[in-house]
């Protein structure tokens, strides 16, 4: 009997030792998921980045041009929400007055929840009292139903 268990033992151990080959070999890929991943991330923040900080640069660039010939008129933009290329608070900080452009759909009971987020999104971007939002809760010409 105890030969049986001998015998055994060295079986037992290579499938051990393959069940941990397997497991290392998954966690290795998993790892290079993972990293392309960060890499594929870290290129679109950049690419964001830039796009933003091109953006803003035009805005300054007009609002000179306006300053230029008019001191006293407040310079303002229209934000649209949660419009992932803009960088907001970026943005806000060269502005005098930011608006919002939102407009609920009447027939989505759950509106009033994206409403809500875009009105925090631009006020935690802009801060009261430089920021003016508005918002139109009737039905508009580009809503499914008008």
């Amino acid at each position: 009997m105890l030969g049986r268990q001998a015998e055994a033992l060295p079986a037992t151990r290579r499938r051990l030792a393959e069940a941990r080959r397997r497991a290392a070999k998954k966690r290795g890929v998993a790892l290079v998921m993972v990293l392309g991943a960060i890499a594929v991330l870290t290129v679109f923040l950049v690419e964001l980045q830039e796009d933003t900080s091109a953006s803003v640069a035009a805005a300054l660039s007009e609002r000179d041009a306006i300053r230029a010939h008019d001191t006293d008129t407040p310079i303002t933009t229209n934000f649209m929400g949660a419009f992932k290329p803009a960088n907001y608070a970026q943005w806000a900080e060269h502005m005098d007055v930011v608006s919002d452009d939102c407009y609920p759909d009447p027939n989505d009971p759950e509106g009033f929840r994206a409403a809500a987020f875009q009105r925090d999104l631009i006020r935690s971007s802009a801060g009261w009292p430089r920021s003016c939002t508005s918002m139109d809760p009737q039905a508009v010409g580009m809503a499914r139903v008008t």
